[in-house]
């Protein structure tokens, strides 16, 4: 399975039952100037829950019973990721969200390809998508924002990855669009390794075979997942759901 697919499983499939639901809201400020920060992300990690602050960078946020992790993020700054328990009542989390230290990659306009970059984003897509069935229905529509560093530790050649904002990825296989907040990224010939916060949106089929298609698949991707086993044991349903 694919990375790609592996992270729209976990919301792929969600319980039947009702949940009662509270909300959370607050206020996002920037740390340094301690002035509002409109239109920061907000979203359950691995989920598509989610909404902005306003102009005055106040939000709200519908969320069912239980733990959930919020990311708040936006370009410039350094995302931040707090565990919310929600219960009986709303609950109020304001926020403050530090700039980050580093400078933003810019995109150069080149009047011939940069082929060292296409080579590196190349190796990319394959460890961060997958390069199977799955994996070649994803494309990063935002790949330029991404940026490469090559070291040497212990002898073995290490590449990094930094993205300047959330990658933006098409995943025609499901039919999601995921937002990931790529956290750090590096990998060997003896391993990958990579983390980051996801918001998936759905996106909306041309017809209705596609829509047909998307359910099948997205089913597929389920059956056999750590979600699945998990939701199976919490149900007693191990034997039967195989």
């Amino acid at each position: 399975m694919s990375r790609c697919v592996s992270l729209v499983v976990l919301i792929c499939i969600i319980a039947g039952s009702s949940f009662s639901q509270n909300a959370i809201f607050g206020k996002v400020t920037d740390g340094t100037t301690r002035l509002p920060v409109p239109y920061v992300n907000i979203y359950v990690n691995n989920s598509t829950i989610g909404t902005i602050t306003d102009d005055h960078g106040n939000y709200s946020l519908l969320l069912p019973s239980g733990e959930h992790h919020v990311v708040y993020s936006f370009v410039g700054y350094i995302s931040h990721k707090v565990t919310i328990l929600i219960g009986t009542e709303d609950i109020e989390n304001n926020i403050e969200l530090f700039p980050v230290k580093r400078e933003l990659a810019t995109l150069t306009i080149r009047d011939k390809p940069d082929k060292e970059w296409e080579k590196l984003i190349k190796q990319f897509e394959k460890v961060f998508l997958g390069d199977n069935y799955a994996g070649r229905y994803c494309t990063i529509v935002n790949a330029w924002c991404v940026n490469f560093k090559n070291e040497r530790i212990s002898g073995k050649r290490v590449l990094r990855a930094q993205a300047s904002q959330p990658l933006e990825i098409e995943n025609l296989a499901l039919g999601y669009k995921l937002f990931y907040d790529l956290e750090s990224f590096s990998t060997t010939r003896e391993k990958d390794v990579f983390n980051g916060n996801v918001f998936f949106v759905e996106l909306k089929p041309k017809d209705s075979v596609q829509a047909e298609i998307w359910a099948r698949n997205r089913q597929d991707a389920y059956l056999g997942s750590t979600n699945h086993l998990f939701k199976s044991i919490l149900s007693g349903t191990l034997s039967e759901e195989g």
